[in-house]
């Protein structure tokens, strides 16, 4: 995940959009270079994709990231860092 930041154009804005696709595109790439699957065990974001999409298309222009990235959700009824599942769905499709 990492090392494919490393080869990520570093020009993006700071929306949430940029920033999820930025993570999405990393755990995308490196989950089929690793042949993982990072949807398990937590299944919550496959479970919950069309609510999750209905919340995210809302917020994706915003800047303000904190219940999608980097671990900061203070949403208890949630896991944190559903953002990079977001980017991981729009890289794959």
């Amino acid at each position: 995940h990492e090392s494919i930041h490393c080869q990520q154009w570093n020009g993006q804005n700071n929306t949430l959009l940029s920033n999820a696709l930025a993570e999405g595109t990393a755990d995308f790439l490196a989950a089929r270079i690793l042949q993982i699957n990072l949807d398990h065990p937590n299944d919550y974001g496959p479970m919950h994709e069309c609510e999750l999409w209905k919340e995210f298309e809302q917020k994706m222009n915003s800047t303000d990231a904190s219940e999608w990235l980097y671990n900061t959700s203070l949403n208890e009824k949630r896991p944190a860092d559903l953002g990079y599942f977001m980017g991981r769905r729009i890289c794959a499709a």
